[in-house]
């Protein structure tokens, strides 16, 4: 894969004065450290976390899917006279749940790299907590 131009601002938004004397290596798409990796994902998901919250103000995705059935439903029904409103809402909808889904996926990626490239250590001592608070 190429780096894209918005990896490599990541990785320097990221990057410790150390990390910024290699600032040639993100531009070329190589990875700073570890714990850049880690920092820059993190700023990303804390940004697509908020655009996610925003998205769900109003609706949820779930509330989306339904109110997309309904929309659905009346247009088999014929319940639309003209037409071109109830589409122009079954669109927005359906804009407005690509959206949220997309944010998710994108959310649910970050996590799993985060996962990924967190310490072996780490994720160790997390199971072994979470093993030791259920009661033993």
């Amino acid at each position: 894969r190429e780096p894209t131009d918005l990896l490599a601002a990541l990785r320097i938004i990221a990057a410790t004065p150390v990390e910024l004397q290699r600032f040639a290596d993100a531009l070329h798409g190589k990875s700073l450290s570890q714990r850049n990796e880690i920092k820059w994902r993190l700023l990303l998901r804390e940004t697509v976390e908020a655009l996610r919250t925003e998205a769900e103000a109003e609706t949820t995705v779930e509330e989306d899917r339904e109110i997309l059935k309904q929309l659905v439903a009346g247009k088999a029904r014929g319940a639309s006279h003209g037409g071109g409103s109830s589409r122009r809402r079954r669109a927005a909808v359906l804009c407005r749940l690509s959206e949220k889904q997309l944010l998710r996926t994108v959310l649910g990626d970050l996590d799993a790299a985060l996962e990924e490239l967190r310490p072996a250590r780490g994720r160790r001592d997390r199971g072994k907590e979470r093993s030791d608070a259920g009661g033993g």
